[in-house]
Protein backbone atom coordinates (compact mmCIF):
# COMPACT_ATOMS: atom_id res chain seq x y z
CA UNK A 1 0.00 0.00 0.00
CA UNK A 2 2.76 2.45 0.86
CA UNK A 3 6.18 3.43 0.15
CA UNK A 4 7.42 4.11 -3.54
CA UNK A 5 4.23 3.45 -4.95
CA UNK A 6 1.72 5.89 -3.76
CA UNK A 7 0.15 8.56 -5.54
CA UNK A 8 1.24 9.90 -9.42
CA UNK A 9 4.84 9.29 -9.50
CA UNK A 10 8.14 9.78 -11.41
CA UNK A 11 11.87 9.60 -10.73
CA UNK A 12 13.53 12.95 -10.08
CA UNK A 13 17.16 11.50 -10.09
CA UNK A 14 19.36 8.57 -9.61
CA UNK A 15 21.59 10.45 -7.38
CA UNK A 16 20.88 12.55 -4.44
CA UNK A 17 18.33 13.25 -1.80
CA UNK A 18 15.65 15.39 -0.36
CA UNK A 19 16.67 17.08 3.09
CA UNK A 20 13.19 18.34 4.16
CA UNK A 21 9.34 17.05 3.33
CA UNK A 22 5.88 17.89 3.14
CA UNK A 23 3.62 16.00 5.80
CA UNK A 24 0.61 15.10 7.49
CA UNK A 25 2.58 17.76 10.13
CA UNK A 26 3.28 20.19 8.21
CA UNK A 27 6.63 20.76 6.80
CA UNK A 28 9.57 18.81 8.03
CA UNK A 29 12.79 19.96 8.00
CA UNK A 30 15.66 17.97 8.28
CA UNK A 31 18.14 20.66 7.38
CA UNK A 32 20.07 20.87 10.83
CA UNK A 33 20.68 17.13 10.76
CA UNK A 34 22.18 17.05 7.24
CA UNK A 35 24.42 20.45 6.70
CA UNK A 36 24.89 21.04 10.65
CA UNK A 37 27.99 18.88 10.57
CA UNK A 38 29.54 20.92 7.93
CA UNK A 39 32.77 22.87 8.57
CA UNK A 40 31.54 25.65 6.62
CA UNK A 41 28.10 26.51 5.64
CA UNK A 42 26.82 29.42 2.85
CA UNK A 43 23.41 30.21 3.66
CA UNK A 44 22.00 31.56 -0.12
CA UNK A 45 19.68 34.49 0.30
CA UNK A 46 17.13 35.83 -2.77
CA UNK A 47 13.50 35.33 -4.05
CA UNK A 48 12.35 32.52 -6.32
CA UNK A 49 13.62 33.39 -9.40
CA UNK A 50 17.12 34.85 -8.84
CA UNK A 51 19.15 31.78 -9.00
CA UNK A 52 19.35 30.47 -5.86
CA UNK A 53 19.90 26.70 -7.36
CA UNK A 54 21.74 27.47 -10.49
CA UNK A 55 23.90 29.53 -8.33
CA UNK A 56 24.53 26.07 -5.98
CA UNK A 57 24.84 23.63 -8.99
CA UNK A 58 27.18 25.84 -10.51
CA UNK A 59 29.43 25.90 -7.49
CA UNK A 60 29.01 22.56 -6.88
CA UNK A 61 30.21 21.38 -10.65
CA UNK A 62 33.47 23.64 -10.09
CA UNK A 63 33.92 22.39 -6.57
CA UNK A 64 33.94 18.96 -8.04
CA UNK A 65 36.28 19.68 -11.06
CA UNK A 66 38.73 20.67 -8.15
CA UNK A 67 38.47 17.62 -6.55
CA UNK A 68 35.74 17.80 -3.78
CA UNK A 69 32.65 15.32 -3.78
CA UNK A 70 29.25 16.89 -4.42
CA UNK A 71 25.70 15.35 -2.89
CA UNK A 72 23.29 17.14 -3.96
CA UNK A 73 19.88 17.81 -2.24
CA UNK A 74 16.41 18.86 -3.94
CA UNK A 75 14.15 20.68 -3.16
CA UNK A 76 10.85 18.66 -1.92
CA UNK A 77 8.35 21.20 -3.22
CA UNK A 78 10.10 21.57 -6.31
CA UNK A 79 12.37 18.92 -7.28
CA UNK A 80 13.65 20.45 -10.19
CA UNK A 81 15.73 23.20 -7.96
CA UNK A 82 17.80 22.06 -5.45
CA UNK A 83 17.61 22.97 -1.15
CA UNK A 84 21.55 22.60 -0.75
CA UNK A 85 24.73 20.83 -1.79
CA UNK A 86 27.38 18.77 0.69
CA UNK A 87 30.70 19.11 -0.09
CA UNK A 88 33.40 17.11 0.77
CA UNK A 89 37.03 17.00 0.41
CA UNK A 90 39.53 14.60 2.62
CA UNK A 91 38.57 15.72 5.97
CA UNK A 92 36.71 19.24 4.63
CA UNK A 93 33.26 19.50 4.34
CA UNK A 94 31.23 22.43 2.87
CA UNK A 95 27.65 22.81 2.81
CA UNK A 96 25.90 25.13 0.48
CA UNK A 97 22.10 26.09 1.55
CA UNK A 98 19.09 27.37 0.34
CA UNK A 99 18.29 29.89 3.66
CA UNK A 100 14.93 30.85 3.11
CA UNK A 101 11.53 29.79 4.31
CA UNK A 102 10.26 27.57 4.48
CA UNK A 103 13.75 26.70 6.05
CA UNK A 104 15.39 29.58 7.14
CA UNK A 105 19.00 29.36 8.75
CA UNK A 106 20.21 31.29 11.25
CA UNK A 107 24.01 31.21 11.22
CA UNK A 108 25.22 30.46 15.32
CA UNK A 109 28.58 31.51 14.05
CA UNK A 110 28.25 34.34 11.65
CA UNK A 111 31.17 35.13 9.61
CA UNK A 112 32.82 32.03 11.33
CA UNK A 113 31.21 29.48 10.05
CA UNK A 114 28.22 30.73 8.05
CA UNK A 115 28.29 33.22 5.54
CA UNK A 116 25.47 34.56 3.87
CA UNK A 117 25.53 34.48 -0.18
CA UNK A 118 22.87 37.75 -0.81
CA UNK A 119 21.43 36.92 -4.64
CA UNK A 120 18.93 40.45 -4.13
CA UNK A 121 22.11 42.33 -4.54
CA UNK A 122 21.37 41.20 -8.09
CA UNK A 123 17.99 42.34 -8.68
CA UNK A 124 16.15 46.07 -9.74
CA UNK A 125 13.88 46.59 -6.16
CA UNK A 126 12.34 49.90 -8.21
CA UNK A 127 11.04 46.79 -10.69
CA UNK A 128 9.95 44.30 -7.63
CA UNK A 129 8.16 47.57 -6.20
CA UNK A 130 6.55 48.21 -9.07
CA UNK A 131 5.31 44.72 -9.12
CA UNK A 132 4.61 44.63 -5.24
CA UNK A 133 0.64 43.79 -5.46
CA UNK A 134 0.87 41.52 -8.10
CA UNK A 135 3.93 39.82 -6.16
CA UNK A 136 1.85 40.42 -2.82
CA UNK A 137 -1.39 38.67 -3.92
CA UNK A 138 0.14 35.71 -5.15
CA UNK A 139 1.99 34.81 -2.13
CA UNK A 140 -1.21 35.10 -0.18
CA UNK A 141 -2.49 32.96 -2.58
CA UNK A 142 0.30 30.25 -2.39
CA UNK A 143 0.04 30.60 1.82
CA UNK A 144 -3.71 30.32 1.58
CA UNK A 145 -2.94 26.87 -1.15
CA UNK A 146 -0.25 25.20 1.18
CA UNK A 147 -2.64 25.64 4.39
CA UNK A 148 -4.91 23.38 2.20
CA UNK A 149 -2.60 21.00 1.27
CA UNK A 150 -1.35 20.47 4.82
CA UNK A 151 -5.34 19.36 5.49
CA UNK A 152 -5.57 16.79 2.90
CA UNK A 153 -2.11 15.28 3.95
CA UNK A 154 -2.77 15.44 7.91
CA UNK A 155 -6.11 13.25 6.40
CA UNK A 156 -3.48 11.38 4.60
CA UNK A 157 -1.90 10.78 7.66
CA UNK A 158 -4.36 9.99 9.79
CA UNK A 159 -5.40 7.46 7.21
CA UNK A 160 -1.75 5.88 7.35
CA UNK A 161 -2.22 5.53 11.36
CA UNK A 162 -5.49 3.18 10.64
CA UNK A 163 -3.98 1.18 8.27
CA UNK A 164 -0.77 1.16 10.76
CA UNK A 165 -3.06 0.19 13.53
CA UNK A 166 -4.54 -3.61 12.15
CA UNK A 167 -1.02 -4.39 10.58
CA UNK A 168 0.85 -3.67 14.56
CA UNK A 169 -2.37 -5.99 16.16
CA UNK A 170 -1.44 -8.91 13.81
CA UNK A 171 2.31 -8.27 14.00
CA UNK A 172 4.87 -11.44 15.29
CA UNK A 173 7.36 -9.87 16.50
CA UNK A 174 9.73 -12.47 17.51
CA UNK A 175 9.66 -13.56 13.62
CA UNK A 176 10.34 -10.01 12.83
CA UNK A 177 13.43 -9.91 15.08
CA UNK A 178 14.20 -12.97 13.62
CA UNK A 179 14.16 -11.09 10.35
CA UNK A 180 15.99 -7.94 11.20
CA UNK A 181 18.71 -10.35 12.47
CA UNK A 182 18.89 -12.51 9.15
CA UNK A 183 19.32 -9.18 6.78
CA UNK A 184 22.32 -8.24 8.87
CA UNK A 185 23.85 -11.28 9.12
CA UNK A 186 26.46 -10.90 6.61
CA UNK A 187 27.06 -7.77 7.22
CA UNK A 188 30.59 -6.70 8.89
CA UNK A 189 30.42 -4.61 11.74
CA UNK A 190 31.67 -0.78 11.71
CA UNK A 191 34.39 1.31 13.47
CA UNK A 192 31.25 4.09 14.30
CA UNK A 193 27.81 4.60 14.22
CA UNK A 194 26.38 7.41 12.59
CA UNK A 195 22.69 7.91 11.20
CA UNK A 196 22.29 10.79 8.57
CA UNK A 197 18.66 11.37 7.47
CA UNK A 198 18.56 11.38 3.42
CA UNK A 199 14.86 10.79 1.84
CA UNK A 200 14.85 9.55 -1.01
CA UNK A 201 10.99 10.44 -2.08
CA UNK A 202 8.67 13.39 -1.44
CA UNK A 203 5.24 14.84 -2.09
CA UNK A 204 6.08 17.96 -4.30
CA UNK A 205 4.11 20.46 -6.86
CA UNK A 206 5.46 17.75 -9.29
CA UNK A 207 3.61 15.23 -7.65
CA UNK A 208 5.45 12.01 -5.81
CA UNK A 209 8.89 11.94 -6.35
CA UNK A 210 11.62 9.85 -5.75
CA UNK A 211 15.35 9.64 -5.99
CA UNK A 212 16.96 6.11 -7.17
CA UNK A 213 20.33 6.62 -5.31
CA UNK A 214 20.01 3.60 -3.26
CA UNK A 215 18.70 1.60 -5.75
CA UNK A 216 21.31 2.28 -7.70
CA UNK A 217 24.57 2.24 -5.05
CA UNK A 218 23.40 -0.74 -3.57
CA UNK A 219 25.37 -3.86 -4.20
CA UNK A 220 22.98 -5.69 -2.12
CA UNK A 221 19.22 -4.64 -2.34
CA UNK A 222 15.99 -5.73 0.08
CA UNK A 223 12.94 -4.60 -1.66
CA UNK A 224 10.54 -4.76 0.88
CA UNK A 225 6.60 -4.93 0.40
CA UNK A 226 4.07 -3.58 2.82
CA UNK A 227 0.52 -4.40 2.79
CA UNK A 228 0.10 -2.98 6.01
CA UNK A 229 2.44 -0.47 6.93
CA UNK A 230 4.59 -2.46 9.23
CA UNK A 231 7.60 -2.05 7.34
CA UNK A 232 8.87 1.00 9.61
CA UNK A 233 9.04 -1.68 12.79
CA UNK A 234 11.40 -3.96 10.59
CA UNK A 235 13.64 -1.37 9.61
CA UNK A 236 13.13 0.47 13.06
CA UNK A 237 14.58 -2.91 14.36
CA UNK A 238 16.94 -3.12 11.77
CA UNK A 239 18.25 0.54 13.18
CA UNK A 240 18.76 -1.17 17.07
CA UNK A 241 20.51 -3.81 15.14
CA UNK A 242 22.69 -1.19 13.37
CA UNK A 243 23.76 0.56 16.08
CA UNK A 244 25.36 -2.43 17.77
CA UNK A 245 27.24 -3.21 15.12
CA UNK A 246 28.42 0.72 14.63
CA UNK A 247 27.66 1.30 11.53
CA UNK A 248 27.36 4.19 9.48
CA UNK A 249 23.93 4.29 7.88
CA UNK A 250 21.60 7.02 5.92
CA UNK A 251 18.18 6.66 6.92
CA UNK A 252 15.21 8.02 4.74
CA UNK A 253 11.45 8.75 6.04
CA UNK A 254 8.28 8.88 4.80
CA UNK A 255 7.14 11.83 3.14
CA UNK A 256 3.69 12.05 5.10
CA UNK A 257 4.30 9.92 8.21
CA UNK A 258 7.82 11.36 9.05
CA UNK A 259 7.89 9.12 11.66
CA UNK A 260 8.24 5.74 9.35
CA UNK A 261 11.19 5.04 8.45
CA UNK A 262 11.40 3.77 4.43
CA UNK A 263 14.87 3.09 3.08
CA UNK A 264 17.96 2.22 4.74
CA UNK A 265 21.43 2.59 3.40
CA UNK A 266 24.56 0.70 4.99
CA UNK A 267 27.31 3.30 3.68
CA UNK A 268 30.37 0.94 4.28
CA UNK A 269 28.96 -2.50 2.51
CA UNK A 270 26.61 -0.99 0.05
CA UNK A 271 23.44 -2.56 1.34
CA UNK A 272 20.17 -1.30 0.71
CA UNK A 273 16.44 -1.65 2.14
CA UNK A 274 14.09 0.35 0.74
CA UNK A 275 10.08 0.19 1.17
CA UNK A 276 8.01 0.06 -2.92
CA UNK A 277 6.58 -1.98 -4.84
CA UNK A 278 7.66 -0.66 -7.72
CA UNK A 279 10.02 -2.98 -9.95
CA UNK A 280 13.14 -1.46 -10.35
CA UNK A 281 14.47 -3.90 -13.19
CA UNK A 282 17.92 -5.00 -11.13
CA UNK A 283 18.75 -7.92 -9.07
CA UNK A 284 17.23 -7.72 -5.21
CA UNK A 285 16.15 -9.87 -2.24
CA UNK A 286 12.20 -9.25 -1.89
CA UNK A 287 10.44 -9.24 1.55
CA UNK A 288 6.92 -9.21 2.24
CA UNK A 289 6.06 -7.81 5.59
CA UNK A 290 2.65 -10.39 5.33
CA UNK A 291 5.61 -13.04 6.51
CA UNK A 292 5.85 -11.23 9.96
CA UNK A 293 2.01 -11.10 10.00
CA UNK A 294 -0.95 -13.13 10.99
CA UNK A 295 -3.94 -12.83 8.56
CA UNK A 296 -5.79 -10.19 9.79
CA UNK A 297 -9.56 -11.30 9.78
CA UNK A 298 -11.95 -10.09 7.21
CA UNK A 299 -13.35 -7.57 9.21
CA UNK A 300 -10.43 -6.03 9.85
CA UNK A 301 -8.80 -6.40 6.39
CA UNK A 302 -12.15 -4.49 5.20
CA UNK A 303 -10.95 -1.46 7.50
CA UNK A 304 -7.44 -1.15 6.21
CA UNK A 305 -8.45 -1.47 2.47
CA UNK A 306 -11.12 1.15 3.04
CA UNK A 307 -8.39 3.23 4.95
CA UNK A 308 -6.17 2.69 1.31
CA UNK A 309 -8.63 4.12 -0.50
CA UNK A 310 -9.17 7.73 1.51
CA UNK A 311 -5.25 7.62 2.23
CA UNK A 312 -4.46 7.73 -1.82
CA UNK A 313 -7.60 9.80 -2.72
CA UNK A 314 -6.73 12.82 0.22
CA UNK A 315 -2.92 12.46 -1.64
CA UNK A 316 -4.17 13.03 -4.89
CA UNK A 317 -5.85 15.85 -3.34
CA UNK A 318 -3.01 17.08 -1.61
CA UNK A 319 -1.10 16.86 -5.11
CA UNK A 320 -3.87 18.73 -7.11
CA UNK A 321 -3.67 21.07 -4.65
CA UNK A 322 0.18 21.75 -5.07
CA UNK A 323 -0.62 21.94 -9.21
CA UNK A 324 -1.60 25.30 -7.96
CA UNK A 325 0.50 26.27 -5.90
CA UNK A 326 3.35 25.26 -9.17
CA UNK A 327 1.25 28.17 -10.96
CA UNK A 328 1.59 30.43 -8.72
CA UNK A 329 5.50 29.60 -7.98
CA UNK A 330 5.96 29.87 -11.77
CA UNK A 331 4.74 33.28 -11.52
CA UNK A 332 6.06 34.76 -8.61
CA UNK A 333 9.29 33.41 -10.35
CA UNK A 334 8.90 35.16 -13.51
CA UNK A 335 8.66 38.58 -11.49
CA UNK A 336 11.80 38.19 -10.07
CA UNK A 337 13.64 36.73 -12.95
CA UNK A 338 12.30 40.06 -15.12
CA UNK A 339 14.25 42.09 -12.03
CA UNK A 340 17.19 40.41 -12.05
CA UNK A 341 20.93 41.48 -13.38
CA UNK A 342 21.78 37.79 -14.21
CA UNK A 343 25.52 39.14 -16.06
CA UNK A 344 26.65 41.17 -12.55
CA UNK A 345 25.33 37.28 -10.62
CA UNK A 346 27.30 35.09 -13.23
CA UNK A 347 30.49 37.33 -12.68
CA UNK A 348 29.99 37.26 -8.87
CA UNK A 349 29.61 33.40 -9.11
CA UNK A 350 32.92 32.96 -11.01
CA UNK A 351 34.69 34.73 -8.20
CA UNK A 352 32.71 33.05 -5.42
CA UNK A 353 34.10 29.84 -7.43
CA UNK A 354 37.77 30.76 -7.79
CA UNK A 355 37.64 31.76 -4.32
CA UNK A 356 36.21 29.03 -2.54
CA UNK A 357 37.08 26.25 -5.11
CA UNK A 358 40.30 27.11 -6.32
CA UNK A 359 41.20 24.32 -9.07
Amino acid sequence: MAGLASGRSEFVTETGFFAASNSGRGFKNYFGQVFGRADRIFVVKGGPGTGKSRFMREVAGHAEAAGWQAEYYYCSSDPASLDGVLLRKQERSVAIIDGTPPHPWEPALPGVREELVNLGEFWDSAKLSAAGGEIRALTEKRTALWRMTYRWLAGCLDMCEAIKSVGAACLDSGALRAGAEAILAGVPDGEKWSLRPALISAVSMAGSVYSEHFIRCASTLFVIKDRYMTSHILLGEVLRLAEAKKLSLLVSYDPVDADRADGIYIEDSRVALVVSEFNFGRECINIDMDEFITPPDKKMRARAEYAERCRAAMLAGAIDVLGEIRDCHFQLEEIYTSAMDFEAKETFTREFCEENFPI
